[in-house]
This record gives C-alpha cells, sequence and structure tokens, in this order.
C-alpha cells in the first residue's frame, strides 16, 4: 500500500509561448517512484488558475509522482487575456508546457478540471501512447465548431445550444483512448449537464483499459478547492491511477 513519502519541492518558471509569459510549475518529491509517470494538471475556465489544486498536487507528489501544472493565457500569474485564447490554443499551450518540462518518452497522467477535461482528452490525440490514464474532473466537453473559436461572444453562442457537446471532437478521442480512466463528478454541479459524464462514460468503455467512476456528494463544481483540502482522498487516486 503506498504511503505519503516526502515533502515536494516546487520549481517555477516563466514560459514564452507566442506573444505570452506563461506561469508554470514543476513539483517533485525527494524520492521519484521508479519509472512513474509524469501527472499533468490543467485548470478550468473562469477565474481558475494553478493554485486551485495545489493541494490535490501535493498529495500525488507525497505518492512518489512529479507534477507540472501551468496558468492558461489570462488566468493566474500568465500575460495576456483569456478572450484571446481558444480551445485549440490551450491545448497547443499545455503541449508546450509538457514539453517544456518532460522528455519525449516520458509516460503521462492527464488530470484536466472543467473546460481543461476537454484539454486532457485533445492532447491525448497529439501524445499518443504516452497518456498512460486520464483523470477527469467535472469535465466539460465542447462542440467540434468551438474548437478554434475565441473565447468570446462567438463561442459562448455556440456552447449554449442545447447539447452542443455531444459533437466534440474530446469525445471521439474518448472512445479511442486505452490508457486507464478516472472520472470525478459531484452532484451539486450547476455548470457541467449530467449528460456530459454519461457521455464520457459510454465512449471510454469502447476501448479504456479501466474506468473508475467517482460520484461526490459534498462539493459543487470547484472540486479542485475540495479536493485539494483533504489529501487522503488524492492518495487514493494517485494509487489507483498507478496500479497495474
Amino acid at each position: 500500500m503506498m504511503v505519503p513519502m516526502n515533502m515536494p519541492k516546487m520549481q517555477q518558471d516563466s514560459l514564452p509561448w507566442k506573444d505570452y509569459a506563461i506561469h508554470t510549475w514543476h513539483m517533485q518529491p525527494e524520492r521519484l517512484l521508479e519509472d512513474s509517470p509524469t501527472v499533468v494538471m490543467l485548470h478550468g475556465a473562469g477565474t481558475a488558475d494553478s493554485t486551485r489544486s495545489e493541494g490535490l498536487a501535493r498529495a500525488y507528489a507525497d505518492c512518489g509522482v512529479s507534477v507540472i501544472s501551468l496558468d492558461f493565457v489570462g488566468h493566474g500569474k500568465s500575460t495576456g487575456k483569456v478572450c484571446e485564447m481558444s480551445l485549440r490554443l490551450r491545448t497547443d499551450l499545455a503541449l508546450a508546457v509538457i514539453d517544456h518540462w518532460t522528455a519525449a518518452t516520458d509516460k503521462l497522467i492527464l488530470c484536466g478540471f472543467s473546460m481543461s477535461g476537454h484539454t486532457a482528452l485533445m492532447l491525448t490525440e497529439r501524445l499518443g501512447e504516452r497518456v498512460q490514464a486520464l483523470s477527469l474532473m467535472a469535465a466539460g466537453l465542447y462542440a467540434a465548431e468551438a474548437e478554434s473559436v475565441p473565447f468570446a461572444e462567438e463561442f459562448s453562442s455556440i456552447i449554449r445550444k442545447e447539447n452542443s457537446w455531444q459533437n466534440s471532437l474530446a469525445l471521439k478521442n474518448a472512445e479511442r483512448f486505452q490508457g486507464k480512466v478516472h472520472i470525478l463528478t459531484s452532484n451539486h454541479d450547476e455548470v457541467i449537464p449530467w449528460g456530459v459524464s454519461e457521455h464520457l462514460l459510454a465512449a471510454f468503455k469502447k476501448n479504456a483499459a479501466e474506468v473508475r467512476f467517482d460520484m461526490l456528494k459534498e462539493p459543487d463544481h470547484k472540486v479542485a478547492l475540495w479536493l485539494s483540502e483533504k489529501p487522503a482522498r488524492g492518495h487514493d487516486i494517485m494509487r489507483y491511477l498507478l496500479s497495474k
């Protein structure tokens, strides 16, 4: 049984990307588990940034894995405005951060919150077999036609159409994914429709090696904040994601 091993250390950096300065960090335990994957934590939209999940990242690092994260453009300590981004650019930026901190052969666990559930799924197509597992928390899906549209009025108009997410490119990637999957949601989530979780479960069951679904009763949509205060749950999730 895996137990907390050590206190992680954090290295921060400013990554030049296009016209922006991207705040990113790498959390690493003193004793790294042999051949362990790197966990990539991707925050959601709105007012979210990488600090929301730092507590959960520490719980993961306690278990002997490295964790990397970033503030997307217009969030946290990164420069720029949110309206200058799109779903496609979020995927491109996340890939640049992964390239910054990891080697091309390093195995990965992608952990996406809210909008970044979609981002994590889009990354599986770009990263292929490097992605050993997915952890999607209060994950969103977005219409295929919204993929390259900047986060402004047109984007909002597309995603507000009822069930527009059902043709999501990310959902098609979920159908093809062959690694281990963890899905976590809350029955008090008023942001992401329940149908998104249902469709994700059905999609993953086609090819995923294993799927675990957790329904929480306590938090609302901001599950990252809730989990960051409960390290024991973080340890439990990481044990599952690392198990063979």
